[in-house]
């Protein structure tokens, strides 16, 4: 009795301690979060005003700049708010989290937009 009580004890602690394995091949599947494909894309977005047209540029597989090509937007409300996004984008490393700006909503969203279309193509 004592012996198949052991068999049981080790068996199931043998599939215990397989089940906390990690699964490489699913592991090696997996590209890390926020990573690209190096190059320079571009994507348009709506703002308040009219279209938002941004230049995303990966390097390294990162996000390393995102410029403002054009915008019908105001220059004093819109050009800062475009800073402050392009600085949570590289951050980021891409528009999750990134908040709009404050009084720039419409501009904001239309930054976000524009950077979510250009990473489309970079995915």
């Amino acid at each position: 009795m004592k012996k198949i009580v052991l068999i049981v004890i080790l068996t199931a602690g043998l599939f215990f301690f397989m089940g906390c394995g990690e699964d490489r091949d699913a592991a090696a599947d997996q590209s890390p979060e926020g990573e690209y494909s190096d190059g320079v894309y571009t994507g348009t977005g709506e703002g308040f005003y009219g279209d938002i047209v941004v230049t995303v540029t990966v390097e390294g597989g990162a996000i390393t700049s995102v410029i403002v090509d054009e915008h019908e937007e105001t220059d004093d409300i819109a050009e800062p708010a475009f800073e402050a996004l392009a600085t949570q984008v590289i951050a980021n490393q891409g528009t999750e989290g990134v908040d709009v700006e404050t009084g720039a909503t419409g501009s904001s969203e239309g930054f976000i937009e524009a950077v979510e279309n250009a990473l489309e193509d970079a995915q």
